[in-house]
């Protein structure tokens, strides 16, 4: 077995995101989604319920009264805001872990990821670009796919980073030469096994060649594409592989 074959194969056992995401990425997909059809779904999940009630109830949001049903809780805080924070909260569960072969320390995956959907975000809505909402989940999921190969980075990471580091390999493409695979097309991979496509699965795989990705994509993929330059530039959540992405 190859070790793209045996980095396919892992991609394949690693724990499926829970249902309730898979779900609100769908909705997301869809601009015609209802404030109803969102709250069916986070009403089935008690801990997000939890949360959208504890923000829509916050000092920040500033209710005149309590608010203590899930779809008044979200017309206040706003159908977009509310699928963002559940989508954060589980994301940063799954992301919160120390990934040893990139050298990222307990935590520094989420505040890039978090810092990335942000920045995609903004560029996105200053471009005007369609897809806007698909982009943020994009770049919150850009990097998902070195939850898989960092434990192949670990183990036999020599060949990348003399490429990396010694011969100018953007760090992807350093992956690639020694893998066969680099981390945008397992991230992908994870996203298309958990039943997520379109935009979000688009821009995830074509994050560091926004060029190739298909038309309807290509905005959100180069949002993602920047958005992670800002950030890695910015040292936010940045591993070993950091400074090592060319534009």
């Amino acid at each position: 077995m190859t070790q793209r074959e045996q980095i396919i194969q892992s991609a394949c056992e690693i724990e499926a995101m829970p249902p309730l995401a898979v779900e609100l990425i769908n909705l997301l997909q869809y601009p015609d989604s209802t404030v109803d059809e969102v709250a069916n779904v986070i009403s089935h999940d008690p801990a997000s319920a939890a949360n959208v009630l504890k923000l829509a109830n916050s000092a920040a949001m500033a209710p005149r009264m309590p608010i203590t049903q899930i779809k008044p809780a979200i017309v206040w805080i706003g159908l977009d805001k509310t699928v963002k924070l559940v989508l954060q909260s589980i994301v940063a569960n799954q992301v919160r872990q120390p990934i040893q072969g990139y050298d990222l320390s307990p935590g520094s995956l989420w505040a890039f990821s978090a810092s990335a959907a942000i920045a995609t975000q903004v560029l996105s809505d200053l471009n005007q670009a369609p897809a806007s909402a698909e982009a943020y989940t994009a770049g919150l999921f850009q990097d998902l796919g070195k939850l898989v190969l960092g434990h192949f980075v670990r183990s036999d990471g020599n060949a990348i980073r003399e490429l990396a580091f010694e011969k100018s390999y953007s760090f992807e493409q350093a992956e690639r030469e020694a893998f066969g695979i680099d981390h945008a097309e397992v991230g992908a991979l994870l996203l298309k096994s958990w039943g997520i496509g379109g935009v979000i699965h688009d821009a995830v795989r074509w994050h560091h060649e926004p060029e190739h990705a298909p038309e309807a994509s290509k905005p959100a993929a180069q949002s993602v594409h920047i958005a992670g330059q800002i950030v890695n530039r910015a040292g936010i959540g940045g591993g070993i592989d950091g400074s090592q992405y060319h534009p």
